[in-house]
C-alpha cells in the first residue's frame, strides 16, 4: 500500500485589513443570501466593501496523502491551521449585519493552487461593516454545493472596523480528523502510510520484530501533517496524536505486546511471534467536532450557524451534521498489525 506525498501543503495563515485592499488578489464580488438573522430584522447591509482582509494559504514540505483502504462516512478554536491543498475547493464567507456574501467561490472548479512564488496563495475578503463581522471558511474535496466531504472549516470575527485602518485578522481551519493512520517511520519516508475511517478495522503488514510504527489523524482523502522528528503532538489543524484504547491479539501464544517509546514522535513497537496478529483500537480528537456541535447545539460559531442557516450551500448542513452525528469528539477506530517477516 503506497503513498502519494505531496510536498506543497498546508498552512492557513493570517492577513491584514485595509480598505486600499491588498496581496495582489482581485477583489472578490459578494453574493448575498439572507440568513435567519436578516429575517429577524437587522437593518439592510450596504454592499460597498469598507476595507479588504488578506488570506494567506500557505505550503508545507511536510503533508503527505495516505492511502486508504477504507473511506469512513462521512476543540478549539485556536491552533495550528490545516489546507489540503491537493488542487480542493476552498469556500469563504462573510456575515455582516445579518447577510451572507460568498467572497471566494469554488463553483468554477479546484481553487486552492499555491500559484505565488514563495509556495502560497492570497486572496482578498471583504470586510462590510464597522460592527461585527464572521469570516467563515471551509475546505471540500469538489466544487461548491456539490455535496464534497468538508475537510476542513473555521470561522473568526471582525469586530470594530475603522475604514482606511490596518488590522490582522486570524483564520484558523480545523481538520476534519475523521481518518487515522499508520506508517512505518515518521515521516512517511518509507511511502507505506495508510488510514482508516472511523469505526472500521484494517489491515497493516509492514511491521517488523525490530520495527517501530507510528499512528496519525488524517482528513476523509488520507491528507496529514508531519515534521521530520515524528508527527507533531498538537499537529495541523489542531489535530493529536492517536492514542491506544486497548488491543486484541489473534494467533499463537504466548500474545504479543504493545509497548510506546519516548519523544515527540510517539513510535510503538510490538514484541511479535510468528503469524500473530495484534488488534490495536485508536482514539483521536476530531478538531471540526467542536464547530460543528455548536451548529446544532449552542451557536458558539455565529458565522457558521448563518451560513448554514441560509441554505447557500445544501451540503453543508449535512456535512455538518454528519460530524456532530456519526462523529463524536474523539473517534475510534483500529488496525490490524501483522508480522510480515521481514
Amino acid at each position: 500500500m503506497k503513498t502519494l506525498t505531496r510536498t506543497l501543503i498546508a498552512i492557513v495563515a493570517a492577513g491584514a485589513l485595509s480598505a486600499c485592499g491588498g496581496g495582489g488578489s482581485s477583489q472578490p464580488t459578494p453574493v448575498s443570501v439572507p440568513t435567519a438573522a436578516s429575517s429577524a430584522g437587522s437593518s439592510s447591509q450596504n454592499k460597498t466593501p469598507l476595507g479588504y482582509a488578506t488570506l494567506t494559504l500557505k505550503g508545507s514540505p511536510n503533508f503527505h496523502t495516505a492511502s486508504a483502504s477504507k473511506r469512513g462516512a462521512k476543540s478549539a478554536r485556536r491552533g495550528p491551521a490545516y489546507v489540503n491543498s491537493n488542487a480542493l475547493y476552498l469556500d469563504v464567507f462573510v456575515v455582516s449585519n445579518g447577510i451572507v456574501s460568498h467572497v471566494v467561490d469554488s463553483t468554477s472548479g479546484p481553487n486552492v493552487t499555491l500559484a505565488n512564488p514563495d509556495g502560497s496563495q492570497t486572496l482578498s475578503i471583504p470586510i462590510f461593516t464597522q460592527g461585527t463581522s464572521s469570516v467563515v471558511a471551509y475546505e471540500t474535496d469538489s466544487a461548491f454545493a456539490t455535496y464534497g466531504n468538508v475537510l476542513s472549516v473555521g470561522e473568526t470575527e471582525v469586530t470594530g472596523y475603522t475604514p482606511g485602518s490596518t488590522i490582522q485578522l486570524a483564520m484558523t481551519m480545523q481538520m476534519n480528523a475523521n481518518q487515522m493512520g499508520v506508517m512505518s517511520d515518521p515521516n512517511n519516508a518509507n511511502f507505506d502510510a495508510v488510514t482508516q475511517g472511523v469505526g472500521g478495522q484494517t489491515p497493516w503488514t509492514e511491521a517488523c520484530n525490530t520495527s517501530n510504527f507510528y499512528f496519525f489523524s488524517a482528513d476523509i482523502n488520507g491528507g496529514f501533517v508531519s515534521n521530520v522528528s515524528g508527527i507533531l503532538p498538537a499537529g495541523a489543524g489542531g489535530t493529536a496524536l492517536p492514542y491506544v484504547t486497548g488491543t486484541n491479539a489473534f494467533g499463537v501464544n504466548p500474545a504479543p505486546t504493545l509497548s510506546q517509546g519516548a519523544g515527540i514522535g510517539g513510535a510503538y513497537s510490538v514484541n511479535f511471534n510468528a503469524g500473530t496478529v495484534l488488534r490495536v483500537f485508536l482514539r483521536a480528537t476530531n478538531p471540526a467536532y467542536d464547530l460543528a456541535s455548536s451548529v446544532f447545539q449552542n451557536g458558539a460559531y455565529p458565522g457558521l450557524s448563518a451560513v448554514t442557516a441560509s441554505g447557500i450551500d445544501p451540503n453543508l448542513n449535512n456535512a455538518l451534521y454528519s460530524i456532530y452525528i456519526l462523529g463524536s469528539p474523539t473517534p475510534i477506530t483500529g488496525f490490524d498489525i501483522t508480522y510480515n517477516g521481514c
